[in-house]
């Protein structure tokens, strides 16, 4: 399980590369058929999630907000947010995330948050805990 976890880590921080890299005032954005928008960002980091995963996974399928790749019934499935929060995004305000997880048989057994500008990768794995930047994190027992 921890080639899927160091495929999901790099896969946010490319992810978190590509979002800072088109973070600016005045982007260009276009408009989907449901009237939300999209970014050069979502499109791209969209589309290296599907390549990475099917070059890496071939069995696997991305189910993606932007595109996917995968056929009913498969085992494992990536579900990805390219940018969770475009529209904070397109006005130049950084409280997006990568947001990335992984089904086996429709159970979640990983998921990646990464916050590219505040730094912070948030991870967990079935039965492994979660974590912010490899530090174990915990909720209250109140």
């Amino acid at each position: 399980m921890n080639e899927y976890k160091d495929v999901a880590i790099e896969l946010a921080k490319s992810a978190g590369d590509t979002m800072r890299h088109h973070f600016t005032i005045g982007m260009k954005i276009t408009w989907k058929a449901d009237k939300t928008p999209v970014t050069i960002a979502d499109t791209k980091i969209n589309a290296l999630v599907i390549k990475v995963i099917k070059d890496t996974f071939p069995t696997h399928g991305v189910l993606g907000e932007e595109a996917s790749d995968y056929e009913v019934g498969d085992k494992y499935l990536w579900v990805c947010d390219p940018i969770d929060g475009t529209i904070p995004y397109l006005h130049g305000i950084p409280t997006s995330v990568f947001s990335l997880a992984l089904v086996k048989d429709g159970e979640p057994i990983l998921g990646v948050v990464y916050d590219p500008f505040m730094e912070r990768m948030f991870f967990a794995q079935k039965g492994e805990g979660a974590f912010m930047n490899e530090q174990i994190i915990n909720v209250k027992k109140t």
